[in-house]
C-alpha cells in the first residue's frame, strides 16, 4: 500500500485525503480527526461519544459525582440480546437525576444512549 500525498482540508477537525494504491487500484481515502473533546463549546457531539461527553460535561459543571450507570433490562434470547441502561447524576445543588435509555443490542450502545439523554436533560435544566 503506498501513500501518494496527505493533504489536510480546512475546518474545524482535521480531514485528511490520501490516494491510495492497493492491488493496482487507486483510491482515493478520507478520514477526520476530531479535535478537542467529545463535547465541544456548543455542546455539539456525536451520539457515540456520549459516555465520554457526559463525564466532561459533569467536570465542567463541577458536579460532585460522576455519572453512575445502571443496567436495567435485559430481554431476548442468548444470540439477540438486548439492553436497556440508565444513568444516575447527582447535580450541585444535591437533586438526583435519572434517565434511562434506549433498548440496544450492545451494552456500550445502550450507556451511550442513556448518557445522551442525559446531557440533554442537563442542557435544558440549565
Amino acid at each position: 500500500m503506498a501513500i501518494n500525498s496527505a493533504t489536510p482540508l480546512p475546518s474545524l477537525n482535521q480531514y485528511y485525503v490520501w490516494d491510495m494504491l492497493k492491488f493496482g487500484q487507486r483510491y482515493r481515502v478520507q478520514y477526520c480527526v476530531h479535535s478537542g473533546s467529545a463535547v465541544g463549546n456548543n455542546m455539539s457531539f456525536r451520539i457515540e461519544e456520549a459516555i465520554h461527553g457526559l463525564h466532561v460535561l459533569c467536570v465542567k459543571k463541577r458536579l460532585p459525582k460522576p455519572p453512575e450507570y445502571k443496567e436495567e433490562n435485559v430481554f431476548g434470547p442468548p444470540h439477540e440480546k438486548k439492553y436497556v441502561y440508565s444513568v444516575k447524576v447527582v447535580t450541585s445543588d444535591g437533586t438526583v437525576q435519572s434517565v434511562m435509555g434506549d433498548e440496544k443490542s450492545r451494552k456500550k450502545k445502550a450507556m451511550n444512549s442513556a448518557s445522551y439523554k442525559m446531557i440533554l436533560a442537563l442542557q435544558q435544566r440549565s
